[in-house]
């Protein structure tokens, strides 16, 4: 997975890690965002980048709904599987053949700051353990809800994880 805030991510550092990871997830912002000298952040499109050409290479490419807007939505699907957050709306998922549009969970927001990062955590999580795309988004979406429904860094109830833990246990099991 590659995130970062901008710039701390090279072209040619992203391009290693495809090189030798058999997956890899990327947060738009790390790509898009450069900083002036004064330090101001200044946002370009991801067809001058200089990412672009590793698109293809991408399994996912992950976006705020802000972010989305400097590319081209329907030109990257072809090359990679796009998400693509709305905050309380949800998240749609784009692909070269088709998309999808996954529900939110409702949420008391109390604290946006951290929201999608606990949903990339989320969608990598269910990844990892073998959900298919769609639930895996809708496990970022639950991860969302609950970051914005608390001030600071998530602290999640005992309960509820272990809840979370027999849930994806259920999920996950063989079928005969």
């Amino acid at each position: 997975m590659a995130v970062g805030v901008g710039g701390e991510i090279k072209p040619e550092t992203l391009e290693r890690m495809v090189d030798i990871c058999d997956l890899v997830l990327v947060d738009i912002q790390a790509l898009i965002q450069e900083f002036d000298e004064d330090g101001t952040v200044k946002l370009v499109g991801l067809d001058e980048s200089g990412f672009f050409h590793l698109l293809l290479r991408l399994g996912f490419l992950k976006a705020s709904e802000e972010e989305a807007m400097y590319m081209d939505v329907e030109e990257v699907r072809k090359m990679c599987c796009v998400v693509v957050t709305h905050g309380k709306e949800g998240c749609n998922v784009y692909w070269k053949d088709g998309e999808l549009e996954i529900k939110p969970f409702e949420a008391n927001q109390v604290d946006p700051t951290g929201a999608g990062d606990s949903f990339l955590g989320g969608f990598v999580a269910g990844l990892v353990h073998g959900l298919p795309v769609p639930d895996a988004a809708l496990v970022g979406n639950l991860f969302g809800s609950l970051t914005v429904s608390q001030i600071g860094l998530p602290k999640f109830d005992s309960r509820l994880l272990q809840v979370l833990m027999w849930f994806g246990h259920q999920v996950l099991k063989p079928r005969a």
